[in-house]
């Protein structure tokens, strides 16, 4: 019904009433506490443009390389209009093809070996991810300005053979913990989430899915990794965004940026860390910048 509505809305009424619908609360936007709230009024109220640019999975390496290193930015080996312009014979045996607006693995195919890969089962879910937006339904205002594309990338992977992303939560410019999926190729049923301190120790909330019963060790570039967060996170000029790396060979890889981490829509288990981790973001910065 809210979906319907949405093109007579305006996105704060819009924003009320999804969130109601998701979350079964009132969204409080005049004096936000939680963090779920708090992504809200980001949503209507932080508007800087370089953010596009940022959230753009091809845009951003260039923008990486200038500020960080062209060294930690995974290569692309090309750049499609649409998935039926794709040469696969110009493509090494193993790549990767993503979308560049759309976040999580709804626009990633992984090919490990191209002589037993799916062509047509990847046309479908990228040309799917394609017709994706976040912006009419979860106000992700970023990506309406992001141009639609296809790219393959360089295959990547760690010793266990998969590779393993470090989300970087940073509030305020400063990495407050990170945000772990460990066993997300172990095919699990349910996915779990961990939430590891800057002490690397875990914390006990769970948002989206349950906390895990295993201990993931430290990443060897660790401080590197939250150095470069919150370069990123100082250049982006706002008081939270999510940066994501991967590593391989202790060494470290740009991910994405994610400026509405879980879009402020995920039920946290404990509705008290929805409150703490609200109160770490101070959204009197923005007037500061």
């Amino acid at each position: 019904m809210v979906k319907k509505l949405n093109p007579y809305l305006s996105e704060e009424t819009y924003l009320r009433l999804y969130y109601f619908f998701q979350l079964n609360e009132v969204l409080h936007l005049y004096n936000p506490k939680k963090f779920t709230e708090k992504i809200q009024w980001l949503k209507l109220h932080d508007r800087n443009p370089e953010h596009i640019k940022m959230v753009d999975k091809i845009g951003v390496k260039d923008f990486i390389a200038k500020i960080i290193s062209q060294d930690i930015v995974i290569p692309i080996l090309g750049t499609y209009s649409n998935f039926d312009d794709i040469n696969f014979d110009s493509l090494p045996n193993s790549f990767v093809l993503k979308t560049n607006h759309s976040g999580g693995n709804q626009g990633v195919v992984i090919c490990k070996d191209k002589w037993s890969f799916d062509i047509g089962l990847a046309k479908s879910k990228l040309e799917s991810s394609m017709k994706t937006d976040a912006y009419p339904l979860l106000k992700e205002w970023p990506y309406k300005g992001v141009e639609r594309r296809i790219f393959a990338e360089k295959y990547m992977e760690d010793s266990t053979g998969n590779l393993m992303d470090y989300k970087f939560m940073c509030f305020n410019g400063k990495v407050k913990f990170t945000h772990i999926c460990p066993d997300r190729y172990l095919g699990a049923k349910k996915m779990h989430f961990d939430y590891y301190d800057t002490e690397w120790r875990k914390m006990p909330f769970a948002i989206e899915c349950p906390n895990s019963d295993i201990f993931t060790p430290k990443p060897q570039s660790y401080e590197l990794m939250v150095k470069y967060a919150e370069l990123l996170a100082a250049e982006a000029k706002t008081p939270l965004v999510r940066i994501d790396f991967y590593e391989v060979e202790g060494k470290p890889y740009f991910g994405e940026i994610t400026f509405f981490p879980y879009s402020g829509l995920e039920k946290f288990y404990q509705e008290e860390w929805n409150v703490r981790l609200g109160s770490w973001i101070d959204l009197s910065l923005l007037k500061k910048i």
